[in-house]
């Protein structure tokens, strides 16, 4: 557990943030890193953000990412991960269960969200 940190230092980080939901649109594995995917999220419009993260390892079949909504940082500063230009980074973790692995998004969005009757 990371220690408690006050509303002040929260704000004056998330400030900085640049903070988007975006659609995975595209997930291969890199070769010669089996840890390491390669992704390309979806923010709108024409805005697309190659990301390379860890999480491959952590996943079975890194298929299942396509078409979902994840959070992002796409405030930092760009740099290259396995030869990759890497232009944010994927707000997500995961679990390690006595089974295997299993998927814990920090945040998944549903495409649609219906009220309440």
């Amino acid at each position: 557990m990371k220690p408690v940190i006050n509303f002040d230092t929260f704000a004056e980080a998330a400030n900085k943030l640049d903070i988007r939901f975006g659609v995975i649109t595209e997930v291969e594995r890199i070769p010669k890193n089996k840890k390491m995917i390669k992704l390309i999220a979806n923010f709108g419009g024409e805005v697309n953000k190659t990301v390379v993260s860890n999480i491959g390892g952590k996943l079975e079949d890194i298929t299942i990412l396509v078409g979902k909504i994840f959070p992002f940082i796409l405030n930092l500063e760009p740099a290259e991960r396995n030869g990759i230009m890497s232009e944010a980074m994927i707000l997500m973790d995961t679990l390690a269960p006595e089974a295997g692995y299993e998927l814990l998004p920090f945040i998944e969005v549903p495409r649609e969200i219906k009220k309440p009757a």
